[in-house]
């Protein structure tokens, strides 16, 4: 090897070393950015839930639902026996009475309680409807009917020729009416029995039984107080939102469900500012029925699975 080759060997070496210690640092530069980029982009593992956990939280929630719902009824069963008590107690003057709407309950509730309202509010009003021609019956038997009406007969003369003796038969007759028609008023007071509060849709033990509504008769009176354009005096919403019944100047009721809140409050203001809300149409599509009531220039709209109409 000559002198020169060995002279460049010794040159070239330090530039290849430095070369490569420039290579390395570049790439533990690199490492450690790679590095920091996994760290920042890293998720945490979740941990996994087993059968047995999901199980348990499920029925923890479900327990706690049960008892929540349980405890709002107590609660609303305990504000009506309260109010049935406090209105049968004389109420003391300048008292306000309460209000059963006002008692908060929640929605689920309401919708357990919905699907048993169903055919039992059709059948009540049926019922009511059906029994108030055999009241007016009964009443008018009671009271003596027609025979209770017609005056004594006259006794005859007197033997000797002389003429008989008035006497106020009628006027007998009417007190003795009077006194049975007054005690058998009592009698009927004292024996009517205390309305059960099971019979009512949202009672925890009311059972619903087969209904004897007839649809057509509904769509009748829709057409009929549609067509009169019979003002609308009252509504009533009910206990647990199920239904709403709307009052009509001609006592026409319709029980409505499930209860609209936002209608029947836009109604109720109108009716409490001294406005007027009509029904301008009614009908019953697709076993369900759509109400339009008119205040003034507005309307509202009313869509409803049931309506039952009575007098």
């Amino acid at each position: 090897m000559s002198a020169l080759s060995l002279v460049l060997l010794l040159l070239g070496a330090p530039v290849v070393v430095a070369l490569c210690a420039t290579i390395l640092v570049s790439l533990a530069g690199l490492r450690r950015e790679l590095a920091s980029l996994r760290a920042q982009v890293r998720v945490p593992a979740e941990p996994t839930l087993t059968r047995a956990c999901i199980r348990d939280a499920v029925s923890e929630a479900l327990a706690e639902e049960r008892e929540r719902e349980l405890a709002e009824a107590r609660a609303f069963w305990a504000a009506q026996e309260a109010a049935q008590g406090h209105a049968a107690a004389p109420v003391a003057e300048g008292a306000a009475e309460p209000d059963a709407a006002e008692i908060p309950l929640s929605a689920e509730l309401r919708a357990e309680f919905e699907r048993q309202f169903g055919d039992a509010l059709r059948e009540a009003v049926d019922e009511l409807a059906l029994d108030e021609p055999t009241t007016v019956a009964q009443d008018t038997l009671g009271d003596g009917g027609p025979a209770a009406l017609e005056p004594a007969e006259n006794p005859g003369p007197a033997p000797d020729g002389s003429p008989p003796p008035r006497t106020s038969n009628t006027g007998e007759h009417r007190t003795d009416r009077d006194e049975r028609g007054h005690q058998g008023d009592q009698d009927g007071r004292e024996d009517e029995p205390a309305p059960d509060v099971r019979r009512h849709p949202s009672h925890p033990d009311f059972r619903p039984s087969p209904a004897l509504g007839d649809r057509q008769r509904t769509l009748d009176r829709l057409e009929h107080l549609a067509e009169t354009g019979t003002p609308l005096t009252d509504v009533r919403p009910g206990p647990l939102g199920t239904l709403d019944v709307y009052v009509f100047a001609d006592d026409t009721m319709l029980c409505v469900t499930p209860g609209d809140h936002v209608a029947s409050g836009r109604l109720t203001r109108a009716l409490d500012h001294g406005r007027t809300a009509r029904l301008l149409g009614g009908s019953g599509l697709g076993g369900g029925y759509t109400l339009t009531f008119g205040i003034g220039d507005s309307s509202v709209f009313v869509v409803a699975d049931r309506v039952v109409a009575s007098m």
